[in-house]
């Protein structure tokens, strides 16, 4: 469930904005000096119902404030999906068939470890 009048990570969301994400699944989105300013509180152990956008919230139940590609990868592998190692995103079935360049982007990762056949 998304509270905000915000279009959530997937759908565009701009990178000055954060989720505070609640434990019942709710997606708060706000302003990222707000978060970064609950942040800050929540760090330093507080415990207290929050006044937020005109949202009373209870601390204990925040999961954790995240940034908008954090929200997408989550929503990527609820989905199913998996990333290959030069970032793309792939069905959950999906089997990757350019091995050449699976191997050229390994080798270059592990430059110390060149990837050697069996």
């Amino acid at each position: 469930m998304i509270m905000s009048d915000q279009p959530c990570a997937t759908a565009g969301l701009t990178r000055t904005e954060m989720c505070i994400l609640m434990r019942n699944g709710a997606e708060i989105w706000i302003d990222k000096d707000k978060a970064e300013s609950l942040g800050d509180d929540l760090i330093g152990g507080m415990r207290a119902m929050v006044k937020i956008d005109g949202r009373l919230l209870n601390t204990v139940d925040i999961l954790g404030i995240f940034l908008p590609q954090d929200l997408e990868r989550l929503t990527r592998q609820k989905q199913g999906q998996w990333q290959d190692a030069r970032g793309e995103w792939h069905a959950k079935n999906e089997v990757v068939t350019d091995i050449s360049a699976s191997r050229k982007e390994l080798e270059r990762l592990y430059k110390n470890n060149p990837v050697r056949d069996l």
